[in-house]
C-alpha cells in the first residue's frame, strides 16, 4: 500500500503543490464537501497531513503503532509504524482490510483526526475508489478545534448525520489503557513486544466483549439524559423545528461556499496586512527617535557620529517607505477606514483570528503532552519545558481574549450612539471561563458582527434563540440516531449469542474426542459468564425483544452464583503504604519500574 500510495503521488499531476495561497483559485472539487481554501488551511493545522514528522523515537525501526478500533473500544486492526511521522497509508491499508472482511452492502462511519485531508486524498488519486460511496467520513471530537469551521460543519460528529453520540476517541482511550506496557516493550525482544501486543489486545477485546451489556446500558443512559437536556432547551427557544432546519441548511450552504470563503479570506488578508504595515511604521519611528538620542548624547567619536547619521538617514528613509506602504494599503480598504466602527471592527477581527491561532497552538501543545508517558531523561526535559511555556503563554492568550471583548464593548456603544452602519451587529463577547475549551458551539468559532452588513442578515446569524435551537435539534437527532443504533446492537447481541449457543451445543453432541470436548466446554462456560454479566445491565433495553437467549434456566442459575461470588473480594493491605499508593505520581512510578525491570537484567550473560 505505501508502494503504490507513493506512486500515485509522485504522478505529473499530483507533484503540483496544493497548498496555494491563490484565492480566485479558491473552489469546490469534485466529491469534496468543503471549498478548497478550507482543506488548505485546515491541511496546514495538522503535522499528519503535510507529512512533518512528529516521531522522537530515535534508534527504533518501529515508531509507533496504528490502530483502528470500534466504538465499544474493540481493537479491530493494528499495524506498526516504521516510518517517521504518520503517513496516510496506514490508515488506507486498514480501511482496505476492513472492507475485505464486512459485506459490500454495508456502510462505515469512519472518525480520524483529518479525515477531510483523507477523503480528499482518496477522492483525487483515486484510493479506496470502489469503497468511497460505503464511507461516512468524520473528524473526532477532540481534534476538531485544529479545523476551520466550514470543515467542522461537515465533519464534526455531532454537526453532520451518521454518527450518533460517538467522538472518536476510543483509540485514545485504548492507549491510555495500554500506556502500561511502555517501560518493558521497550526493553522486550522483538517478539516478545509482538506476543505482548497481542496478548493484551485480545485480552481488552475480550473484556470488552464481557462488558457489552454494561456499555450498551451507559450509552443508553446518556443518551436519555442529553435527550431531555436538548428537549428542553429546544423548547425554551419557541422555535418551530422546520424553520431550524432550513436555517441549518442556509448555514451550511453559505458557511461552504467557495465565493463567500474567498471574500472573507481576502477582508482578512488585507486586514493583517495593514495592522503588520502600522506595527512596521511604530518600529521605525521608535528606531528614529532612538538613533536621535544617541546622536545628541555627546558621548560618540568622530567615526561614530559620522556612523549615526548614517544611520538615521537610512532609518528615516525605511520610514518613509513604510508610511507609503502603509498609505497604499489604507487607501486600498477605502471605506473601512472612514467609519471608527468599520475600524474597530476590523482590529476585532483580526484579534479573534489571531486569538484562535494562539488557541489552537496551546491545545496541540497539550495534545503531544497528555500522550507522552514513560520517557528518556532528556524528552522529560523537553516536556517540562514546554508545558513551562505553554503556562507562560496563557496570561498572553487571556489578555487577547480582553482587548476582543473591549472593542466588541466599544462597538456595541457605537450602534447605540447611532455611528455605525445600518443594520450593524456587535460582534459577542468571549466567556472568559470557556476561552481554553474549543468547543464546537463557542463563540471563537463565530464571526457573527465582523463579516460585512447585510440588509436582512439570516436568522441563523443575527438571532441567538435560533442559534439555540439549531444547536438543540442537532442534539437530538444525534440522539435519535444513538438510541436507534443501541437497539440495533442489543439485537445484533442476543442473535450472535443464540448463534454461538446453539453452534456450540450441536458441535457437543456430535465431537467424542475428549480433547475438544473440553475446549467446547471451556467455551461453554464462558458464554454462559457472559450472559450473567449481560443480564442485569440489559433489563433496560428488552422492551420488545424474545427472552429466550438459549441456556437452560438450570445453567444459568448455576453460572449466577459463581459470577456473584466471585465478585466479592477480600483485600489485604496491612503492610502497604496505601496513602503513597494513591498520591504517586503515574510517571514516577512507570520510571521506577523501568529501573528496577533494567536492573533486574544487570550481569545477565545473553549468548548471541
Amino acid at each position: 500500500m505505501e508502494d503504490y500510495v507513493e506512486a500515485r503521488r509522485n504522478s505529473r499531476e499530483a507533484k503540483r503543490s496544493r497548498h496555494q495561497d491563490n484565492l480566485e483559485d479558491d473552489c469546490m472539487e469534485p466529491g469534496v464537501k468543503v471549498p478548497k481554501s478550507v482543506l488548505d488551511s485546515c491541511g496546514k493545522s495538522f503535522e499528519a497531513a503535510n507529512g512533518t514528522a512528529k516521531s522522537r523515537a530515535k534508534g527504533f525501526d518501529e515508531r509507533a503503532l496504528a490502530g483502528m478500533l470500534c466504538p465499544h473500544g474493540g481493537c479491530l486492526f493494528l499495524v506498526t509504524m516504521s516510518s517517521v511521522g504518520e503517513k496516510q497509508h496506514y490508515i488506507l491499508v486498514m480501511l482496505q482490510t476492513l472492507f475485505n472482511h464486512i459485506p459490500d452492502s454495508w456502510t462505515v462511519g469512519f472518525l480520524y483526526d483529518i479525515a477531510c485531508q483523507v477523503e480528499w486524498s482518496c477522492r483525487k488519486w483515486g484510493f479506496l475508489a470502489e469503497y468511497m460511496e460505503h464511507i461516512v467520513w468524520g473528524v473526532s471530537v477532540f481534534h476538531a478545534y485544529g479545523h476551520e469551521w466550514g470543515c467542522q460543519v461537515m465533519y464534526h460528529p455531532r454537526k453532520c448525520k451518521g454518527f450518533g453520540l460517538s467522538d472518536g476517541e476510543t483509540c485514545k482511550r485504548c492507549w491510555h489503557a495500554i500506556s502500561c506496557l511502555i517501560a518493558y516493550t521497550r526493553v522486550a525482544g522483538y517478539h516478545i513486544r509482538l506476543y505482548t501486543l497481542d496478548t493484551q489486545f485480545h485480552f481488552n477485546n475480550k473484556q470488552n466483549l464481557l462488558n457489552a451489556g454494561t456499555w450498551l446500558c451507559r450509552k443508553l443512559r446518556q443518551c436519555e439524559s442529553r435527550c431531555r437536556a436538548a428537549q428542553d432547551e429546544l423548547d425554551k427557544t419557541g422555535q418551530p423545528t422546520s424553520i431550524l432546519r432550513e436555517q441549518w441548511a442556509n448555514q451550511v450552504a453559505s458557511q461552504t461556499k467557495p465565493l463567500a470563503r474567498q471574500k472573507k479570506q481576502a477582508a482578512k488578508t488585507a486586514v493583517e496586512e495593514t495592522l503588520r504595515l502600522r506595527k512596521n511604521v511604530e518600529v521605525y519611528k521608535q528606531r528614529v527617535v532612538d538613533l536621535k538620542a544617541v546622536l545628541l548624547s555627546n558621548h560618540l567619536r568622530p567615526d561614530q557620529w559620522t556612523m549615526a547619521g548614517e544611520d538615521i538617514q537610512k532609518a528615516k528613509a525605511d520610514l518613509v517607505k513604510a508610511w507609503q506602504n502603509l498609505n497604499k494599503q489604507e487607501r486600498s480598504l477605502g471605506h473601512l477606514l472612514e467609519s471608527p466602527f468599520l475600524t474597530k471592527r476590523m482590529n476585532a477581527l483580526s484579534l479573534k483570528m489571531w486569538l484562535r491561532q494562539r488557541l489552537r497552538a496551546r491545545k496541540f501543545e497539550l495534545d503531544r503532552l497528555e500522550r507522552s508517558y514513560s520517557k528518556q531523561r532528556s524528552e522529560q526535559r523537553l516536556d517540562d519545558h514546554t508545558r513551562e511555556a505553554i503556562q507562560q503563554r496563557e496570561p498572553g492568550i487571556t489578555n487577547l481574549a480582553s482587548k476582543y471583548n473591549k472593542l466588541c464593548d466599544e462597538m456595541a456603544d457605537l450602534i447605540r450612539q447611532h455611528q455605525a452602519p445600518n443594520f450593524a451587529m456587535a460582534p459577542k463577547k468571549i466567556e472568559r471561563q470557556s476561552l481554553f475549551d474549543l468547543d464546537v458551539d463557542k463563540e471563537i468559532w463565530q464571526d457573527m458582527g465582523l463579516d460585512e452588513d447585510a440588509e436582512n442578515p439570516p436568522l441563523w446569524l443575527c438571532n441567538e434563540e435560533v442559534r439555540r435551537g439549531i444547536r438543540a435539534v442537532l442534539e437530538l437527532d444525534r440522539c435519535i440516531e444513538e438510541s436507534t443504533r443501541l437497539r440495533v446492537q442489543r439485537k445484533a447481541l442476543q442473535e450472535w449469542f443464540m448463534d454461538e449457543w446453539y453452534t456450540l451445543e450441536a458441535a457437543l453432541k456430535q465431537i467424542t474426542t475428549s480433547g475438544l470436548q473440553h475446549q467446547l466446554k471451556l467455551h461453554r462456560r464462558y458464554l454462559l459468564m457472559m450472559y450473567a454479566h449481560w443480564e442485569k445491565p440489559l433489563v433496560e433495553l428488552s422492551d420488545g425483544f424474545p427472552k429466550e437467549w438459549g441456556p437452560s434456566q438450570e445453567d444459568i442459575s448455576e453460572v449466577r452464583l459463581h459470577v456473584y461470588t466471585d465478585a466479592v473480594e477480600s483485600e489485604e493491605t496491612e503492610g502497604l503504604d496505601i496513602d503513597f499508593e494513591e498520591e504517586a505520581d503515574p510517571v514516577l512510578v512507570e520510571q521506577l519500574d523501568t529501573f528496577e525491570l533494567v536492573d533486574s537484567f544487570r550481569g545477565v550473560e545473553i549468548d548471541i
